[in-house]
């Protein structure tokens, strides 16, 4: 569940300048984990507009002690993530907010003393392998992330023709959230302003144990209206959120 969210959570960085043709559209994402014979599988739609990115799964994602989400919208133009939490409802966090509620995580799980990672070893990890592959009509190429074993890697099929400027959530993650991953992928192998990820495989001694593959694109016929709000949507705030998670630690 963990890959799943950061999965969700990766898929939703938002740009916050405009330096190139920003892709506006769906892209449907298929997330698949593969552990002994038998498959698990989830979807999410990922629907970009100007300056608002919207996405949702077909089944809710616990985020963190007491909420769970089937959708977030992040909108940059107001600078807050909006977490449905209810067809009625939904939390509504600043980046602000957000940080220092991860910061009190950390403190309570003990992790404020932690010593600094290291740094990634770009040269001898990353390999371009040269091999290319189109994807739903989009010019692909592999990059390659080699783990200790040369049957241990993570293979990341990259086109240049979906750009988008991970801003808002990119920051969010290199302030707090990377500290949460269960992975060494860099978050800049997967999410750059130059190219988008339509399909990510690891494989584990000559096994793939974990895919996440684009399987639909739009950009023409798609639903705009999911990155507004509805009026009828009750908005919770920061308090609100902290009440629930004291409450469920009793």
């Amino acid at each position: 569940m963990l890959k799943k969210l950061l999965f969700l959570l990766s898929i939703t960085l938002l740009f916050t300048t405009t330096l190139f043709a920003q892709f506006e559209g769906e892209i449907k994402i298929e997330v698949q984990e593969l552990t002994e014979g038998s498959v698990e599988s989830t979807n999410f739609s990922l629907t970009t507009t100007k300056d608002r990115i919207f996405i949702q799964a077909d089944e809710p994602v616990d985020v963190m002690s007491g909420m769970h989400t089937d959708a977030i919208l992040i909108r940059n133009d107001l600078q807050d993530f909006v977490f449905r939490t209810k067809p009625d409802e939904a939390l509504k966090v600043s980046k602000d907010d957000l940080d220092g509620l991860v910061q009190l995580i950390k403190r309570f799980q003990g992790q404020q003393n932690q010593t600094e990672k290291e740094k990634f070893d770009w040269e001898h990890r990353v390999e371009e392998t040269g091999d290319r592959m189109t994807i739903l009509g989009y010019n692909t190429e592999e990059m390659r992330l080699k783990g200790d074993d040369p049957n241990q890697y993570v293979s990341i099929w990259l086109t240049d023709e979906i750009k988008v400027h991970w801003g808002l959530l990119l920051d969010f993650w290199y302030e707090s959230g990377e500290d949460f991953a269960d992975s060494d992928i860099p978050i800049e192998l997967v999410m750059n302003r130059n190219s988008f990820p339509l399909h990510i495989e690891v494989v584990d001694y000559g096994e793939t144990v974990y895919t996440a593959s684009a399987t639909e694109i739009n950009t023409d016929s798609f639903d705009r209206s999911v990155v507004e709000l509805s009026d009828s949507v009750r908005l919770i705030g920061f308090s609100d959120m902290m009440m629930n998670m004291l409450r469920n630690r009793r």
